[in-house]
């Protein structure tokens, strides 16, 4: 089985909490969403690509294996699928709920898809995605549930050390504070911190972050960028 061996870094990024009047926290009722409903054009797949094959297996199910280790069932996994979403609703079955992929662009345009079919007392939407879940480490994800749970920031973001470019790259203080995030030159090949596909969102930041990102003229929802975090940093006053 594939390992990844990149370093990963969680960043909260504390933005509005909901806490009561009584400054208690809430009751977190987090449930997951995997995002299967791409084509896989770049890798030239016949049929969507988190069933491409790795170590003998679909890329979805290393994801799916590291939910269920984590208490998630068929009660609250909810599976995004799109192009030719018979063939993964016909792998996993009754394993997950299943959603549909329809009006909206953007890797955030399916999870608004999404929404309907998760549950109305989630608090919290964990977003992994398809293909990229074959690398997801259990202990890692383990870890950034708990501290979610202690913390309960609005978005909590994992992100990668490498050297990618034309990707959006994050600069953190000593205290991992974001102090600055900007898309990364092409001729830069200068390690950096960046999104490695798994999110967590509450439900009325979900609501909000999409509807103030929206691309009226195109209907697309892009996902996490350097324009629509600086965005919310700076004249939403996320913190």
């Amino acid at each position: 089985m594939l390992k990844n061996c990149q370093t990963k870094t969680r960043l909260s990024l504390q933005l509005q909490k909901f806490m009561n009047n009584e400054g208690f926290k809430k009751e977190i009722n987090i449930e997951a969403l995997i995002l299967a409903g791409g084509k896989g054009t770049r890798m030239k797949s016949e049929g969507p690509k988190p069933m491409e094959i790795v170590d003998e297996r679909p890329m979805i199910a290393y994801g799916l294996d590291v939910l269920e280790k984590l208490n998630f069932n068929e009660k609250n996994i909810v599976c995004l699928i799109g192009y030719k979403g018979e063939v993964i609703k016909s792998y996993l079955g009754k394993k997950v709920k299943f959603a549909e992929h329809k009006d909206f662009a953007g890797n955030m345009g399916a999870v608004l898809d999404a929404m309907s079919s998760i549950d109305s007392n989630a608090t919290e939407v964990l977003i992994i995605q398809g293909d990229d879940c074959v690398f997801l480490d259990e202990k890692e994800l383990r870890k950034m549930l708990e501290e979610y749970e202690v913390l309960q920031p609005d978005i909590s973001i994992m992100l990668t050390k490498n050297t990618d470019r034309n990707r959006t790259r994050f600069t953190l203080n000593d205290s991992k504070k974001v102090v600055e995030i900007r898309k990364q030159e092409k001729d830069d090949d200068t390690a950096g911190l960046f999104v490695n596909g798994v999110f967590i969102f509450s439900v009325p930041i979900i609501k909000e972050y999409l509807e103030k990102i929206k691309d009226k003229k195109e209907n697309n929802y892009a996902f996490i960028d350097s324009q629509n975090l600086n965005l919310g940093i700076q004249k939403l006053g996320w913190k």
